[in-house]
């Protein structure tokens, strides 16, 4: 049975998508469709891979290509890193990292486009974790409230310190979502070379995932609610192309609004001491993630 080589494990809101559609592209490379499967991480309820016989069927036609895929909760899961390293030994990680002042607002963007989130500002999804937590504050039905807890998420020098325990680090490739924003070409060269593949000669790197949002939760929740009713009678995908184009008709692109200044230092405080950790971690002085924005 196939099994992935390596594994895109986090973060959320920090270039994966772009670089697992980089990979799939790489003519040497199989990624796993869909992108994010989430098999390993067993103690998160998302995800819809959770079958062992589900999960293997995703690389049925791998062949001998060197696989992948980018589930970017592992990094975030306790368990997830153990399992994969007892199933796949061997296994590379590629881990993208992002200033916790912009993934935090960035990923409650995300939540509330998906669906996971209700709450009407980031402000207010950021008071509520605590009650969250203790489960006297709601979230939308069927959400793994431990998607919205957005500090813990956001800890990426606790997360990487944890993975460090479990893997040495020369199976570790390390991305900056700034150099990848900056130096595409670069970047893309250093992670192919970290997965022994000969260079594909990309040199054109396009936005991938840029912010979004309906134009009407109407049409989103009839698309839905559509969609609910023909897996429930398991009627066939014969409209497919009409809810794909119902969807790309229904997004729009939009940019994202700067974070009210005493929102901005409450992220600094609750993140400054992980990310002198992730600077020690990386060696890689990350002081600009706290300067800017004052």
């Amino acid at each position: 049975m196939t099994k992935p080589d390596f594994f895109i494990i986090g973060a959320p809101k920090t270039g994966t998508t772009a670089m697992a559609q980089f990979l799939s592209d790489h003519p040497a490379v199989f990624m796993a469709t869909p992108k994010e499967p989430h098999h390993y991480n067993s103690d998160h309820k998302h995800g819809g891979f959770k079958d062992p016989a589900a999960y293997a069927a995703l690389f049925r036609d791998a062949g001998a290509k060197t696989v992948g895929e980018a589930s970017v909760f592992y990094l975030y899961s306790q368990v997830a890193v153990p399992r994969i390293e007892k199933e796949c030994p061997n296994a590379r990680y590629i881990v993208m990292l992002r200033s916790p002042l912009e993934m935090a607002p960035a990923l409650y963007e995300q939540h509330v486009f998906s669906g996971y989130e209700t709450s009407p500002s980031f402000e207010q999804a950021w008071e509520l974790q605590e009650a969250r937590d203790r489960g006297t504050a709601l979230s939308p039905p069927g959400t793994d409230v431990q998607m919205l807890y957005y500090k813990r998420i956001c800890q990426l020098g606790d997360q990487l310190q944890r993975l460090y325990k479990h893997v040495p680090r020369e199976r570790v490739h390390i991305i900056f979502n700034n150099d990848f924003r900056a130096e595409p070409r670069r970047v893309w060269l250093e992670v192919q070379a970290f997965l022994e593949l000969i260079d594909d000669g990309r040199y054109t790197f396009p936005v991938v995932n840029a912010a979004k949002k309906h134009k009407s939760m109407v049409v989103q929740h009839f698309k839905e609610a559509a969609l609910t009713v023909r897996h429930t009678l398991h009627i066939p995908p014969l409209q497919t192309g009409f809810f794909r184009r119902l969807e790309t008709w229904n997004l729009q692109e939009r940019s994202r609004t700067p974070l009210p200044g005493a929102m901005h230092k409450k992220l600094q405080t609750a993140f400054r001491e992980d990310i002198e950790l992730l600077g020690q971690l990386t060696n890689t002085d990350l002081s600009d993630w706290l300067i800017a924005g004052d």
